[in-house]
C-alpha cells in the first residue's frame, strides 16, 4: 500500500511540473516577401507548438518561408 501511494505522488509531482518542462520553446515563422493574408506579412511570428507555426505559415505564403525551432522565445 505505502508503494502504490509513493507511486501516485511520485505521478502528481511530475504531473506538477509536467507545463514547466517544455517552458520557453517555441517555432518562429518566418514569412515569405509574397503572402496571401496580409494580416500575415510580419517578418516572423513566434508559436508555442509546431503544429500552429506550420499552419500558419501554410495559410500566409503562397511561396517560401520556412518554420524555425527555437529553444527559447526570450
Amino acid at each position: 500500500m505505502v508503494k502504490k501511494i509513493t507511486c501516485f505522488a511520485s505521478l502528481l509531482l511530475l504531473l506538477s511540473f509536467y507545463p514547466l518542462i517544455g517552458f520557453g520553446q517555441c517555432w518562429r515563422v518566418h514569412y515569405c516577401k509574397g503572402c496571401v493574408d496580409s494580416h500575415n506579412c510580419d517578418e516572423y511570428r513566434d508559436f508555442n507548438n509546431e503544429s500552429d507555426a506550420n499552419t500558419s505559415l501554410k495559410m500566409a505564403c503562397a511561396t517560401g518561408g520556412y518554420v524555425e525551432y527555437l529553444t527559447n522565445c526570450g
